[in-house]
């Protein structure tokens, strides 16, 4: 038989432990948990995501986060591309300074809500995530809406396609933002497909010294592209010509086949091609899935 004195020591060192693996477990400091860190999989499996802190605006599409996320605070936004004004070697481009500014003003030092999509890092390692503002406005809606950035659908990553669709359509139908510059000033924008844009019709297709060139004529401008023919529309290419080729996000040229290819009817359409040899000729090559 134990002594009575010998169970009460017992049971004190038994509380004593409870309350303090309760108090580690209460301040995150559990064994396999982390502060400071969360898991994109783990904050999205719920419809509200997660919410952070925005600390710093990098630009108007890059903002960084507080707290990390699987180590990282970098977050691009998903579907909207603003103009660049901080990329090394490059010019500034119109409206890069007005479009910083507005996310800055809407986001800086303010709690928003992050969801994710199928890809959740860029070759960067920055984050991929739609940013809420609202319960049903995204930062991306804004830039679009406003003129301030151009639609920029990378698939699989391709949720709110339609929805940031019908943003940019709206902006460009009240000519707003960028769908009011000049045609001289729109082709110093990067080419998204959207119809403007180096190498977009009226545009050459080269800059060289950080400047860009503006040619009045769409088809002299056609003509010194390398092979192919213009798009009909942002998103379609003509019957003589059904191949798209598509410029990626960090300058791949890839060629996509109306049939058999799972991102086809995603893609907008840079130059149209008659022949996978003649894309291959132009510099495009076939997409690795």
């Amino acid at each position: 038989m134990i002594p009575t004195r010998k169970v009460r020591k017992l049971c004190e060192t038994a509380l004593l432990l409870l309350v303090i693996v309760t108090t580690l477990a209460a301040a995150g400091c559990a064994p396999g948990s982390t502060a400071s860190s969360a898991t994109p999989s783990a904050a999205s499996s719920g419809a509200g995501g997660t919410t952070v802190t925005v600390s710093r605006v990098v630009d108007g599409d890059t903002v960084d986060v507080s707290p990390e996320i699987e180590g990282e605070h970098s977050i691009r936004i998903i579907g909207a591309d603003t103009p660049e004004d901080v990329r090394p070697g490059y010019p500034t481009q119109p409206l890069s300074l007005k479009a910083a500014a507005f996310t800055r003003s809407r986001l800086e030092g303010k709690r928003v809500r992050l969801t994710f999509d199928t890809t959740h890092k860029d070759k960067y390692d920055r984050l991929l995530a739609y940013l809420w503002v609202g319960k049903h406005t995204m930062i991306e809606d804004e830039l679009l809406k406003k003129g301030l950035a151009q639609l920029l659908i990378i698939p699989p990553n391709d949720r709110y396609a339609s929805r940031f669709r019908a943003d940019q359509e709206q902006a460009r139908r009240a000519h707003r933002g960028l769908w009011g510059l000049p045609k001289s000033e729109q082709c110093k924008e990067t080419n998204r497909g959207n119809g403007i844009g180096v190498g977009s019709p009226g545009c050459s297709s080269t800059s060289t010294g950080g400047s860009y060139h503006y040619s009045r004529s769409s088809k002299a401008s056609s003509q010194k592209t390398s092979g192919g023919v213009a798009p009909v529309s942002e998103e379609s290419c003509p019957r003589s010509h059904p191949i798209k080729g598509n410029i990626s996000e960090d300058g791949e040229k890839i060629y996509h086949l109306p049939h058999g290819d799972p991102y086809y009817s995603a893609t907008h359409p840079e130059r149209c091609f008659a022949s996978p040899a003649q894309a291959r000729a132009a510099g495009y090559r076939a997409p690795r899935y």
